[in-house]
């Protein structure tokens, strides 16, 4: 992925980075879609990392990133939740960031506010 290092989609406690191929090709077409740079806060967790987070997460499968909407402008935020969910099939809005994931189940959208 041209846009994303290693260092911002491995998990912060073990440095692993199993991030699906295809995920990471449809993250890397919303960044060249929307033409502006994304801040990952979070992308690939392992289950340990993930368990302290609460679990219940696709992050530790690899399918999912969670981007930082505090450096966009309201317009970019707009974009970015109308492009990705055309892109992904789970969009979670939070206050500080925008989940995407490329679960196969079903198309998921829900709205939540970050601790």
């Amino acid at each position: 992925m041209k846009n994303f290092t290693r260092e911002e989609l491995q998990c912060p406690c073990c440095g692993d980075c199993k991030i699906d191929p295809e995920a990471g090709a449809k993250l890397q077409k919303l960044r060249d879609i929307l033409g502006f740079p994304l801040q990952i806060s979070s992308g690939y967790r392992c289950e340990d990392h993930n368990m302290v987070l609460k679990g219940g997460s696709t992050h530790p499968k690899g399918i999912a990133f969670d981007i930082k909407t505090t450096p966009l402008t309201p317009k970019q935020k707009h974009s970015l939740i109308k492009e990705g969910s055309q892109i992904f099939g789970a969009v979670g809005a939070y206050n500080s960031h925008v989940h995407f994931d490329d679960r196969k189940t079903k198309e998921a959208f829900w709205v939540g506010i970050s601790k």
